[in-house]
C-alpha cells in the first residue's frame, strides 16, 4: 500500500510568501494550491463557517478542483448556513459535505448527466414531439368532422362504457374519408401516430424536469438563502423531490398513453370486444390524463401544441 503524505496549505502558503518575486503573492500561493490539489487523492476539509455565516467560498473552491481534477468533471458548488453542497454538471452523483461531522455521502441523481448531449436531447424531443403531433392534426380533424358530434375513444377524459366503444366502431366504419373510412384511418394511422407523439412528450417533459432542478439548484437561486439555513435546508429537501415526482410522471404518462393506443388498436380491429376489455381501455384512457396533467410539462407540451396547430 503506498504511503500516504499530508500537506498543510498554511505550510505551503509561507513557503510561496518567501519565494514569490516576479509574481504576486496571492497568484503564486494560488497556484502552488493547485498544483498540490491536482496531485492529491483525498482532502479532508474543516467545512464550519467561521468568520460569515456560511461557509468561505475559497474552501469551496479548494475542496471543488480535486473533485473536477480526478473525475474529470466541472462542478458547481452550493453555499448554505449548515451545508456545502457539490454537484458534478457532468456526473451521476452529488455529494454533501455537513459541516458538524464533515462526512460526505451520495446518492444517486433521477435525470441523467447535464451536459450539451443533454440539452440536444431535449430539443430532439421537443422536435419530435411537435413533429408526431403535427402530422396527426390534421388526420384527427377530418375523422372527428366524419363521426361528428361523438368523439374517439381516447378523448372522453371520463372513460367510457362498452356500448359507448361499440357506437365509434360502429360509426367510424361506416363514415367515409377520402378513399378510406374514419375506423381504418383512426386505426391505422392516426393510433400509430400517437404513440411516437406520447413516447417523445414524455421524455420531452422527463428531461426538462431535469433542467428545472438544475436550475432551482444552481448557486443564483440557492445564494437568495444565505442568510436563512432553515429555509435553505427545506428548499433543497423539497425541489429534488418535486422534480423527481414530475420526472417520474412524465415516464408513466409515455408508457400509459403507448399502451392506450396499443390497446385500441386491438380492440378496434375485433368484432365483439368484451366488457373487460374495453374496461381495461377505458381505465389506460384515464389513467393517461392524470399523468399527462401530474407530469405538467406533458400537459403544457399538449397545450401549447393544440393552440399551434
Amino acid at each position: 500500500m503506498p504511503a500516504i503524505r499530508f500537506t498543510r496549505f498554511a505550510a505551503a502558503q509561507r513557503d510561496c510568501r518567501e519565494a514569490a518575486t516576479e509574481l504576486e503573492v496571492w497568484q503564486a500561493i494560488y497556484e502552488k494550491d493547485v498544483a498540490m490539489m491536482e496531485k492529491s487523492d483525498i482532502i479532508i476539509a474543516n467545512l464550519t463557517p467561521f468568520a460569515n455565516p456560511i461557509a468561505v467560498r475559497g474552501l469551496g473552491i479548494q475542496v471543488r478542483l480535486p473533485f473536477f481534477v480526478l473525475r474529470g468533471q466541472e462542478a458547481e458548488d452550493f453555499f448554505f448556513r449548515e451545508q456545502l453542497v457539490i454537484r458534478p454538471r457532468f456526473g451521476s452523483h452529488f455529494v454533501v459535505a455537513q459541516n458538524s461531522s464533515n462526512m460526505f455521502w451520495r446518492r444517486k441523481m433521477l435525470f441523467p448527466p447535464i451536459g450539451a448531449f443533454y440539452y440536444a436531447a431535449t430539443v430532439a424531443a421537443i422536435l419530435l414531439t411537435t413533429l408526431f403531433y403535427g402530422m396527426n392534426s390534421g388526420l384527427r380533424d377530418e375523422v372527428n368532422q366524419a363521426i361528428s358530434p361523438r368523439e374517439v375513444p381516447e378523448r372522453l377524459t371520463h372513460g367510457y362504457s362498452q356500448k359507448q366503444f361499440q357506437e365509434f366502431q360502429k360509426v367510424a366504419a361506416t363514415s367515409a374519408v377520402k378513399s378510406t373510412t374514419a375506423l381504418e384511418l383512426y386505426r391505422g394511422r392516426i393510433l400509430f401516430l400517437d404513440i411516437g407523439f406520447c413516447v417523445f412528450c414524455g421524455v420531452a417533459s422527463f428531461l426538462l424536469w431535469g433542467l428545472v432542478e438544475k436550475a432551482a439548484l444552481s448557486v443564483h437561486a440557492l445564494s437568495l438563502f444565505s442568510n436563512h439555513g432553515a429555509a435553505a435546508s427545506v428548499y433543497i429537501w423539497v425541489v429534488p423531490k418535486l422534480c423527481s415526482v414530475g420526472a417520474v410522471f412524465s415516464i408513466l404518462y409515455g408508457f400509459i398513453d403507448a399502451a392506450e393506443d396499443v390497446t385500441l388498436i386491438y380492440l378496434l380491429g375485433e368484432q365483439t370486444p368484451t366488457t373487460s376489455q374495453v374496461q381495461f381501455a377505458s381505465f389506460l384512457t384515464v389513467a393517461k390524463i392524470v399523468t399527462i396533467i401530474c407530469s405538467v410539462f406533458g400537459a403544457a407540451l399538449f397545450k401549447i401544441l393544440g393552440l399551434i396547430f
